[in-house]
């Protein structure tokens, strides 16, 4: 799958110690240049990406959206032009990126898709979705409705 990643969720992934979890050989993962001026004062991750686990890539055809930041409109058009999902914990971008038609997921249901496809198993899936939970990264009424799925 090819997915166009934001600011908000590589802080997440850091901030979590699991910027690794993006190391899927099955997987593409792109940010336009704005991604990275927003991140121009946080080295661990500029020097991570520089390490090729993320790719770099200039928006060729940038549109305009009302409402939110010029770096999110730059993951979107990224995202259209290279007809892929986006993954970012931003709900407003998400909103927007929807109304477009692009496929938006944030980490649990990227975990959840990992799992669905069978590159974590339940075990991992669910350590994951805990510790989003316990970090206050998703909610506790998320956090069961996940639980649910999975054990359905």
């Amino acid at each position: 799958m090819l997915f166009v990643v934001d600011t908000s969720c590589l802080i997440v992934l850091q901030k979590l110690g699991w910027l690794d979890e993006l190391r899927q050989p099955d997987d593409t993962f792109l940010c336009p240049t704005k991604v990275i001026h927003e991140l121009k004062n946080n080295k661990t991750l500029l020097k991570w990406i520089n390490k090729g686990i993320v790719g770099v890539v200039k928006v060729e055809k940038p549109i305009s959206i009302t409402a939110i930041s010029t770096t999110d409109a730059e993951v979107i058009s990224l995202a259209l032009e290279r007809g892929a999902g986006i993954l970012s914990e931003d709900k407003e971008l998400g909103k927007k990126a929807e109304r477009l038609g692009i496929s938006v997921y944030n980490l649990a249901s990227l975990f959840m898709l990992f799992y669905q496809y069978g590159r974590i198993d339940q075990r991992g899936c669910l350590k994951r979705l805990r510790t989003l939970a316990d970090e206050k990264f998703i909610s506790q009424t998320l956090y069961r409705q996940l639980l649910m799925s999975i054990k359905s």
